[in-house]
This record gives C-alpha cells, sequence and structure tokens, in this order.
C-alpha cells in the first residue's frame, strides 16, 4: 500500500484507478452508481456510500497489517495471513 494512498474510513478499502469517479448526489437521484466520497469528514468507498444511503448496515472493516519497519498498512488478505510487508518485502515477524 502507498503511504499516501486514500482508503475509506468504514471499511478500509484503498483508493484504486476503477474508482475514478467522484460522489455527486446526482448520482442518486438519476439511480445511478454512486463514485468515491471525499470530504472533510473523512473517505468513503461507493459500497459503503451506498450501504450508508440505502440505511443498511456497513461492510465489515476488513484486517489490516502494520509492517514494524517502514510503518505502511496492507489490507490484503495473505499479506495479514502471513505477516508479510509487500513494501519492505520482509516478514513483520521473525520466521
Amino acid at each position: 500500500m502507498d503511504e499516501f494512498a486514500v482508503t475509506c474510513s468504514s471499511c478500509g478499502r484503498e483508493r484504486t484507478l476503477e474508482d475514478a469517479y467522484d460522489y455527486n448526489p446526482i448520482q442518486v437521484v438519476t439511480g445511478r452508481p454512486v463514485g468515491w466520497y471525499s470530504g472533510d469528514d473523512g473517505e468513503v468507498c461507493p459500497e459503503c456510500m451506498t450501504a450508508t444511503l440505502r440505511g443498511g448496515p456497513l461492510p465489515p472493516r476488513r484486517e489490516s497489517i502494520t509492517c514494524p519497519n517502514c510503518g505502511r498498512t496492507s489490507w490484503n488478505p495473505n499479506d495479514v495471513r502471513e505477516g508479510y510487508c509487500g513494501a519492505c518485502h520482509d516478514w513483520t515477524t521473525p520466521r
């Protein structure tokens, strides 16, 4: 994960190039898919924004691992399971 990457404050998902569209209230009025919300109160991915607008429960927050060496956080399930930092290319715990 890039240290400057934008992440959803609800579920922790990182914003990618597939999240090119920003949220616009017109998306709700016209029934179109909502985009990524960016505001003073945080960042929200389209999935969490849709759940919020529908009054439903938010998606569960994904597990993460933060490297003790470089401080970067990864939500990759393989990194979390193995204790591996993709940025340092090293294990986060002794092997």
